[in-house]
């Protein structure tokens, strides 16, 4: 008998946290659900407000256009939450970490696409993990809840909420760390690839690359 109510109480427990995964992830879809533009146009070509959630859109509409077509079908693919919500989300973040490091945003946002295509689940060949990748021989990077617990990132996968804020803030500040000490942006760029300040290589010549094209998309 007691087992029976064990087992009950366990099923009802994770029932509710399920449906309260999928609430809360309702509940980020609903925070860009306000339509804007032409009916039927597809999100990323739809025309943004002026207000604070207009400038995310639009960045996170550029983002979306700067992605290469097989990430833009991983990233409407994906199940926890809408590839608009997500983006719309990351933008924001890439936003206030610019803020706080006194980066270029749309900087950030070209590191972060050419790292891992804004996939959330990448991993490099070294181990380096989140749409930054963030790498294991960086000092302090288990401070960052993605990258040293499993069970957080398995929480992730069920529910986004914000576990990529963290890792795009931690990201922003070792970019800024090597922009510092290398002296120069592309010096810093090589440097958040290499883990050392070296010439204007290949890297740093993508990234760029993908900020112009950001840019491009965000005058459209």
């Amino acid at each position: 008998m007691k087992k029976g109510i064990l087992v009950g109480t366990a099923c009802i427990l994770l029932w509710a946290a399920y449906h309260g995964a999928k609430a809360d992830n309702r509940a980020l879809d609903a925070v860009v659900e306000k339509a804007h533009g032409t009916p039927g146009l597809p999100w990323h070509e739809q025309s943004t407000t002026r207000d604070e959630s207009g400038l995310h859109m639009r960045l996170a509409q550029a983002l979306y256009k700067s992605l290469r077509p097989k990430h833009q079908a991983r990233c409407e693919a994906e199940a926890v939450t809408s590839c608009q919500a997500r983006l719309t989300a990351y933008a924001a973040w890439i936003r206030d970490a610019a803020q706080k490091y006194e980066l270029d945003p749309v900087l950030l946002g070209g590191l972060a696409i050419h790292e891992s295509g804004l996939d959330p689940w990448a991993v490099s060949r070294v181990g380096a993990r989140s749409i930054v990748q963030i790498h294991d021989d960086w000092k302090r990077h288990r401070s960052v809840r993605f990258i040293r617990s499993a069970e957080w990132r398995t929480h992730c996968r069920r529910e986004m909420g914000e576990c990529q804020a963290e890792s795009i803030m931690f990201g922003a500040k070792k970019l800024r760390q090597y922009i510092d000490k290398c002296g120069r942006v592309t010096r810093g760029l090589q440097a958040y690839n290499k883990g050392r300040c070296g010439p204007r290589g290949k890297y740093a010549r993508h990234v760029l690359a993908l900020r112009d094209r950001i840019e491009g998309h965000l005058a459209e």
